[in-house]
């Protein structure tokens, strides 16, 4: 028995009882498989967490601290033919521990859109207790400026592009 499928189209008046629908039974096309096709290319990453190893300890400057985390990246998203150039360009919320093992050196990096600023505290995520932390505010993305969302004990707010102005408000939240 061959597959068919069943294609209907119409319209269904819901305040009414009159109904109007089409029916029509087509037969499914049935072919050979086809032959694997080449690997497509691979699309843009997303944060990156990285660690790399470094030969200086904490007096680096911030330009040799921002060559090292470039460097990570490089490393750990090489160019080829299905990677695209972009994955080495630091994204917002990308971070790098940088470590010197001899020096008893380590420390956390975080790209904000436009340079690497140290981690004071990082706390993962599934160390955290229900009802352990507590903020009179919580900026997602960073705490000025554009494409952030922040959320107060009253008001969540959405900035976009220009960062001056929120889009978006939801305010006197009890």
């Amino acid at each position: 028995m061959p597959l068919t499928t069943k294609f209907v189209r119409g319209v269904l008046y819901l305040s009414g009882t009159n109904s109007q629908v089409d029916a029509q039974t087509v037969p499914l096309l049935q072919t050979a498989k086809g032959t694997k096709g080449d690997e497509g290319k691979k699309g843009l990453r997303g944060i990156a967490v990285l660690t790399w190893a470094v030969t200086f300890n904490s007096s680096a400057s911030s330009a040799t601290i921002a060559a090292a985390c470039q460097a990570a990246l490089v490393n750990a998203y090489p160019v080829t033919e299905t990677s695209p150039i972009d994955n080495q360009t630091p994204r917002s919320g990308d971070r790098v521990t940088l470590f010197n093992q001899s020096a008893k050196y380590s420390k956390t990096y975080l790209y904000d859109g436009t340079g690497w600023g140290e981690v004071a505290l990082y706390v993962d995520g599934s160390a955290v207790i229900t009802g352990t932390l507590s903020t009179s505010a919580l900026a997602i993305g960073n705490t000025s400026g554009a494409n952030r969302i922040l959320l107060t004990d009253s008001q969540l707010l959405v900035y976009g592009s220009s960062g001056t102005a929120p889009r978006v408000i939801i305010g006197n939240l009890v």
